[in-house]
């Protein structure tokens, strides 16, 4: 379904760049790629959830590349970063064209989420953020499970909402909604 949506844009540029925050396993990344389009594909990841993502594209006979510094970056392939060496590296990626992220920046801590939202204003720059995040807290009352929802994720004013919609993948409850924004 996301790629789907992706990948309609990136049919639209010749060299496509893409940051995903929060990899998983790699789905998303294997199902643009399999196009053969000429993406670059950044994931940002727990060094756990990199070494996941490693595993799954080296099966499914993927060009990826796990980046320890920015001269480790491959063009045209995916480019696994790890979360306590993103800030730096992706200083030096520069502008994307795309940024998506699935649930995990309503399961961040409210500085990382600003961390990320600070690389995408100010670093990545992208022409389109498409993420997927709660609409309501699950436990509002809990202390210890926090969540930011989705309409609270800010990016400056060079980004206009053009929708938010419910989730194909919520079973119905409605807690997660899809929002797309687009640069001014």
């Amino acid at each position: 379904y996301f790629a789907n949506k992706i990948i309609n844009y990136a049919k639209k540029k010749n060299n496509f760049k893409m940051l995903e925050i929060g990899g998983g396993y790699g789905g998303l990344s294997k199902i643009l790629l399999s196009f053969g389009k000429n993406i670059t594909y950044f994931s940002i990841d727990l060094l756990e959830g990199c070494f996941v993502q490693y595993y799954f594209l080296k099966k499914a006979g993927l060009k990826v590349n796990l980046v320890n510094e920015s001269k480790d970056i491959k063009k045209n392939q995916i480019n696994l970063i790890s979360f306590d060496k993103s800030l730096k590296i992706i200083k030096k990626i520069g502008k994307c064209d795309f940024v998506f992220n699935s649930r995990s920046f309503s399961e961040m801590n409210i500085n990382t989420m600003n961390m990320y939202s600070n690389i995408i204003n100010n670093f990545v720059k992208p022409n389109y953020i498409y993420h997927e995040n709660s609409n309501f807290l699950l436990f509002p009352k809990s202390k210890r499970h926090i969540e930011i929802l989705g309409k609270e994720i800010k990016f400056n004013k060079k980004y206009n909402l053009e929708y938010c919609n419910i989730s194909p993948f919520c079973g119905g409850s409605g807690r997660y909604r899809e929002f797309f924004y687009k640069k001014i």
